[in-house]
């Protein structure tokens, strides 16, 4: 697999994560449960949600993970020495990310039970 299409489907696979961390926190802090109080661990979320709403700060954090990542993309392919950083970094961002989401989910799960 040549480094382009390597990069491309590990950003790939980190925008559907991101998507679905997304999708996971807006369903735990919106779903409403008897038994269980949720709140968004990031600080930084937290902030942007009560200073303009969940939808929009999802937008703003989504737009600029993507810029970013276009950015990380052009920087590996123009730079041969910095590809490997950003191949394991970005590998390391996917890891995190699924673990976010399979912690989400967990609690979507718990509190609609």
């Amino acid at each position: 697999m040549g480094a382009s299409r390597l990069l491309l489907t590990i950003f790939g696979v980190l925008s559907l994560l991101i998507l679905g961390d997304f999708v996971s926190t807006y369903l735990c802090l919106t779903v409403p449960s008897e038994n269980y109080t949720t709140r968004e661990a990031n600080p930084v979320s937290a902030w942007m949600f009560n200073l303009m709403g969940m939808i929009p700060a999802f937008a703003l954090q989504g737009t600029l993970k993507g810029i970013g990542m276009v950015i990380l993309y052009r920087l590996a392919m123009r730079r041969p020495h910095t590809y490997k950083l950003v191949a394991w970094g970005m590998s390391g961002a996917v890891v995190v990310t699924l673990l976010v989401n399979l912690n989400n989910w967990r609690i979507v799960y718990v509190i609609t039970q």
